[in-house]
């Protein structure tokens, strides 16, 4: 069976009133929906300009890589960070737009897309002094890949692992690409999870 065209999805539920608050599952009201496949990304957190970013994969499995041929493409929703508002609701959407996001006038793209170019970008965050977007990215079989992210950004994928060129021939998005800004070989580690930019007092060593 091939993957299911909106078998990723993001829902908005309402919770009750009662001790301890619950969610209530007949509240569901869709807001988004993605194709479902092996790397679906579907971290999301809310930034510090209170748009919800939604990260989400090549729905594909490992090989061969980017085999919807997505990584490069933003006419659709997959192998991007998305940046929508959930506070308002534009005609035939449960959400709007933002006016600022990268594509909003570009033909043929999704003006979801506030970056794209990744493979599996599994968990991200905000840093919460900076309010910069850091993204951990699963990588294919060389790199594993932090990025922090820029408006319109482009990381590469499938037409590059990182620093590494994969598919040369293929056609790029509309953004030039942007190296990784934190990568580490398969000989140090694999299937990267990002984590959070440290601010504490006891680890003085990895503060920031």
């Amino acid at each position: 069976q091939r993957n299911l065209e909106d078998g990723t999805r993001i829902s908005r539920f309402t919770v009750t009133e009662s001790e301890p608050p619950r969610i209530d599952p007949r509240s569901e009201e869709i807001v988004l929906t993605f194709l479902q496949g092996g790397h679906n990304g579907s971290d999301m957190h809310f930034g510090p300009d209170g748009m919800l970013y939604i990260s989400t994969g090549d729905a594909a499995n490992p090989n061969p890589p980017d085999d919807l041929n997505t990584g490069q493409d933003i006419s659709d929703l997959l192998s991007s960070i998305l940046r929508i508002d959930v506070d308002h609701k534009d005609e035939g959407r449960n959400y709007a737009i933002p006016k600022d996001n990268p594509f909003i006038d570009t033909p043929g793209a999704r003006a979801e897309v506030w970056a794209y170019g990744f493979r599996n970008p599994w968990r991200m965050s905000f840093d919460q002094k900076t309010g910069d977007l850091w993204v951990g990215d699963v990588g294919w079989e060389l790199w594993e890949l932090l990025d922090r992210v820029e408006r319109g950004g482009n990381y590469g994928w499938g037409v590059m692992e990182g620093r590494q060129s994969t598919n040369p021939e293929w056609p790029r998005g509309p953004t030039p690409i942007l190296p990784p800004t934190i990568d580490h070989p398969h000989s140090e580690s694999s299937s990267i999870t990002d984590g959070l930019t440290y601010y504490g007092k006891r680890l003085p060593n990895l503060y920031g």
